[in-house]
């Protein structure tokens, strides 16, 4: 049966059991639903969950009309979950302009809605979910780690603009980065490293019952190759298990990145799942 849920609330009432069997590598889906529940502020998200009876199968969630469809089953649900959810998202639900998810159930499910579409998808991201439950600390670069400031926002915005098109391919109009990053000051979710002035960027975000994310890690390329982000996340990350007692982090990484992985390897983050972003195109004649 599928299930389509009104609110963050009720879905995660029936989903938050099967997620949480997979807690880390749930974080995106898990984080982002918890997160809109929390801040009860309205939203554009729409759930749905397969159910057999009142034991949840797999799920799948869309954050605003334009983003992609954000999927969770377990591996042995993978093949149930693309016939059940398949026809009737296709059926009654809106275009979605990409697919994500763990493989191969993203590749899977991207293949077969696009093609009831009539159209064509393809890799757009391959990514590592990681997962860190004790730091070992980098060799020290010089500089120190420290909240962003109000002051910060000029230069964090651009950051988050190069970052958000490097690593995503996301031309992300410069007013939402502004008020994201904004935000994420004035909770204080955002970091810098700095050396004389800012030189790397990372923050946090999307805490679950034991776990929080890393993301929006980025280094400007003038000051590339010199250890800021690898003291930066080590440190960050070192402060939220620690400090703020959570039992571990995650992140995600461009897999096609060896250098970043083994960076992020090297100070105890280990590969737990495989996500890919699958885009649609319409296919030409």
């Amino acid at each position: 049966m599928i299930q389509v849920y009104p609110s963050p609330e009720q879905f995660l009432h029936d989903m938050q059991p099967l997620l949480e069997k997979d807690e880390a590598a749930t974080s995106l889906i898990l984080g982002l639903s918890m997160q809109m529940q929390q801040q009860a502020m309205p939203h554009k998200a729409r759930f749905f969950g397969l159910l057999e009876g009142r034991r949840a199968v797999g799920c799948a969630m869309q954050t605003a009309p334009d983003k992609g469809l954000l999927l969770w089953a377990r591996p042995h649900n993978y093949a149930r979950f693309c016939v059940e959810m398949l026809p009737y998202l296709v059926e009654r639900a809106p275009h979605f302009p990409k697919v994500l998810g763990p493989e191969p159930l993203a590749a899977d499910f991207a293949t077969a809605y696009a093609r009831s579409l009539g159209m064509s998808s393809f890799m757009e991201l391959n990514q590592g979910v990681y997962r860190l439950d004790e730091v070992a600390l980098p060799p020290a670069a010089p500089g120190r780690l420290r909240t962003a400031q109000p002051e910060d926002l000029l230069t964090l915005t651009r950051w988050t603009l190069d970052f958000a098109w490097e690593a995503m391919q996301d031309a992300l109009p410069r007013h939402e980065a502004e008020i994201m990053v904004a935000a994420k000051i004035s909770r204080g979710q955002l970091y810098v490293w700095e050396n004389g002035q800012p030189v790397c960027m990372a923050g946090f975000a999307r805490p679950t019952r034991n776990g929080v994310s890393i993301h929006y890690v980025y280094t400007p390329p003038p000051f590339r190759g010199r250890g800021y982000a690898s003291n930066c996340v080590a440190l960050l990350s070192q402060y939220l298990l620690h400090e703020q007692h959570f039992a571990f982090c995650t992140l995600f990484t461009d897999l096609n990145n060896p250098i970043s992985n083994h960076i992020y390897q090297k100070m105890g983050y280990r590969q737990i799942a495989h996500f890919a972003t699958y885009a649609l195109m319409k296919n030409e004649h």
